[in-house]
């Protein structure tokens, strides 16, 4: 999934590099209850410009119940939720969502 991600990502936002993505978790009492997508080297600026070129992405997010809207990449209760997430900002077809879905 890791490859994969990274791939997506870097081609959503071509200006911005991209070595790595994966899907992070920041516990919360122990407890594995905000996931979020960390970009390697530059996850704030990296976020920055997704949330410039994709203005609707507080929209998305607030639709899957996103935990922290504030946080440079958005915070969800489950990796369904945020990954459900970014592939409807980004508008994935089906068969995008299905093979990417294979990998987590």
């Amino acid at each position: 999934m890791s490859r994969m991600l990274t791939h997506l990502l870097a081609h959503a936002v071509s200006d911005v590099r991209v070595e790595s993505a994966r899907v992070t978790c920041a516990p919360l009492q122990g407890d594995c209850r905000h996931y979020f997508i960390f970009v390697y080297p530059y996850h704030n600026v990296y976020w920055t410009r997704f949330k410039e070129r994709y203005f609707y992405w507080k929209r998305v997010a607030l639709e899957y119940e996103a935990e922290a809207v504030e946080a440079a990449c958005p915070e969800f209760n489950t990796r369904e939720s945020l990954m459900n997430w970014l592939f409807d900002v980004l508008v994935l077809s089906r068969g995008e969502r299905d093979l990417l879905k294979l990998g987590f």
